[in-house]
C-alpha cells in the first residue's frame, strides 16, 4: 500500500535562500526569497518543551510536500499566507525513499538578542 499525503497541497510556501556572512565581527544570516512550493501544514497547537525548569509551548508545524532536495535540516521556510518564518528541525524524511513526497517538522523562527 502506497503512502498518501494527509491533505491536499494547498498552502503556498517559499524556501528561503540563506547566506551566512561575518559583518563587523558577528556572524549574521541574510535570507532572500527562493523557490515557491505547495504543501500542507498542521500545527497541532505546538509542542511542549522544558526550558530553564519551566514547561513552555513552542510553535511547531508538520509539513508534507513534494520531494525537494533543496529542503534540508536548518532550511528556512516562509508561509506566503501570513509571512511567518519557520526553520526545519532534524532531517526531512523522503517517504519510502522514492523521491516523491517529503515530510518534516519545523519550528517558528523568532528574532531576538
Amino acid at each position: 500500500m502506497a503512502w498518501t499525503p494527509s491533505a491536499p497541497f494547498t498552502v503556498p510556501m517559499r524556501v528561503m535562500d540563506t547566506v551566512t556572512a561575518k559583518v563587523n565581527g558577528v556572524w549574521t544570516k541574510t535570507r532572500t526569497p527562493g523557490r515557491l512550493f505547495m504543501a500542507n501544514a498542521r500545527t497541532f497547537g505546538g509542542t511542549e518543551v522544558e526550558r530553564d525548569g519551566q514547561v513552555v509551548v513552542e510553535d511547531t508545524v508538520r509539513i508534507e510536500t513534494w520531494f525537494a532536495p533543496d529542503i534540508v535540516s536548518g532550511s528556512a521556510i516562509r508561509m506566503e499566507e501570513d509571512g511567518s518564518l519557520w526553520e526545519v528541525m532534524g532531517t526531512p524524511e523522503d517517504i519510502l525513499m522514492r523521491h516523491q513526497y517529503l515530510t518534516f517538522k519545523a519550528r517558528r523562527a523568532k528574532g531576538g538578542a
